[in-house]
C-alpha cells in the first residue's frame, strides 16, 4: 500500500506544535529515524480520518522530544531510560 501524504494536514499539525515545516523536513532528510516514522504516522492518521487537533495532542502528549526538531536535531524520546525500560520485557530486567 502506497502512503499518500497530505502536505496541508502535516503543515497544520506542525503549526499547532509550533514546529516549522522546514525544520521538520530537515530533520526527516538528515536524521530520518523517529522523524521519518512520525511523518508516516501523521500520514496514516490523516488516512484514518483523525483530526489535526487529535494528532497534535497525541504527539505533544507522547514521549517524543519534539523540541529537538525545533532545534534541527534528531528526534528522540524525552527520557531515554524510561522509554528503553518500558520496552524491555520484565524477564530481562
Amino acid at each position: 500500500m502506497k502512503i499518500t501524504p497530505n502536505p496541508n494536514f502535516e503543515q497544520h499539525v506542525l503549526r499547532l506544535l509550533s514546529i516549522k515545516q522546514s525544520k521538520f523536513n530537515q530533520c526527516v532528510q538528515e536524521h530520518r529515524g523517529y522523524a521519518l516514522l512520525l511523518r508516516h504516522w501523521i500520514i496514516e492518521a490523516y488516512q484514518k480520518g483523525t483530526s489535526v487537533h487529535e494528532v497534535a495532542t497525541m504527539i505533544s502528549n507522547s514521549h517524543l522530544s519534539i523540541d529537538k526538531i525545533r532545534e534541527g536535531k534528531p528526534l528522540s524520546f524525552k527520557d531515554c531510560n524510561m522509554s528503553i525500560q518500558r520496552y524491555i520485557p520484565p524477564t530481562l530486567t
